[in-house]
């Protein structure tokens, strides 16, 4: 009897990003994460994350100078982003930005052709710029602070991303973005998925654009025009697994996040046990049951925790 041949092992490198390919099959360009400038607080940043249930990582230090925390679900994460303190000449298109929700980042294969793809369009992107960080591979950002045993910085490995960036202006009141990831096993890890608000992935962004028909030329240079859906009052751009919802407002602002749970329930009690407080709206027709936090107690940046 003939037996198949064994399927090949793939590294922990292959795999990751094999997942995360037939995960975001269904677009060009899949979400990759979201971006939360929190300039020269990320100290105070990483507080409130923990305190809205999710597990954080421990800090990454860019070659860039930048520093961040992460948030990992699925085959998305949100970033928080600041510099050191008292370093004037580090990112300064995250000083010269408020604090809240800034960047939009869309997943590549090839950095470098999409940045070409999406200059043959029109949309103003940059060359791709490589750089990395080392990472800390203990569980989250907590247990990295409490430890007292010595850190050898050398020995972690380093994450690897090459991304090409839109001008600074052109988009909804932030950046946008392509990231290449050359090491993914590195950032989408099972162990940073177990959140305590039971967060399992991306699902919405919500923009406010002071010029929606501008707003959504810009996204169709960017990503192409299937991405893309518009009406007089609301632009769509599919970027599996999120939706960016693009509605008229008085000015660009990048808005609101929603985050797909696994229990609703689970989030409630876990808001509820660390004292964030939370509105609660029932299912419609339109919407799902959701859980809202204000901006005020969720780093200048509205969330919603829903099941779909």
């Amino acid at each position: 009897m003939i037996q198949n041949a064994p399927e090949p092992s793939r590294s922990p490198a292959g795999a990751a990003q094999a997942a995360l390919d037939a995960a975001g099959s269904g677009t060009r360009f899949p979400f990759d994460h979201a971006v939360i400038n929190v300039r020269d607080a990320l100290d105070d940043g990483l507080r409130t994350f923990s305190r809205l249930g999710f597990l954080v990582t421990p800090r990454g230090f860019h070659t860039l100078g930048s520093i961040n925390h992460l948030m990992i679900f699925g085959t998305t994460y949100l970033e928080l982003i600041g510099f050191p303190a008292g370093n004037p000449s580090v990112r300064a298109e995250l000083r010269a930005a408020s604090p809240g929700l800034n960047g939009l980042v869309f997943r590549s294969r090839n950095a470098q052709a999409s940045g070409e793809e999406a200059r043959a369009r029109g949309a103003p992107v940059g060359d791709a710029q490589q750089f990395s960080r080392p990472v800390d591979l203990r569980v989250d950002a907590a247990q990295a602070l409490a430890s007292s045993a010595p850190v050898d910085v050398a020995s972690w490995p380093d994450a690897v991303f090459r991304t090409a960036r839109a001008e600074p202006g052109f988009g909804p009141g932030g950046r946008l973005y392509f990231c290449e990831h050359l090491t993914p096993e590195l950032v989408w890890r099972d162990e940073w998925r177990a959140h305590p608000n039971a967060a399992i992935e991306l699902s919405r962004v919500t923009v406010e654009s002071n010029d929606l028909q501008k707003t959504a030329t810009q996204f169709e240079q960017l990503l192409g025009a299937d991405a893309i859906h518009r009406s007089a009052s609301l632009v769509t751009v599919t970027a599996d697994p999120v939706v960016i919802e693009i509605r008229q407002g008085p000015q660009a602002f990048m808005r609101a996040l929603r985050i797909k749970v696994s229990s609703l329930v689970r989030t409630r009690q876990c808001l509820a046990r660390l004292g964030v407080p939370f509105l609660e709206t029932a299912a419609t027709a339109q919407d799902a049951a959701r859980i809202s936090v204000a901006a005020v107690d969720a780093g200048a940046v509205e969330f919603e925790f829903s099941e779909s």
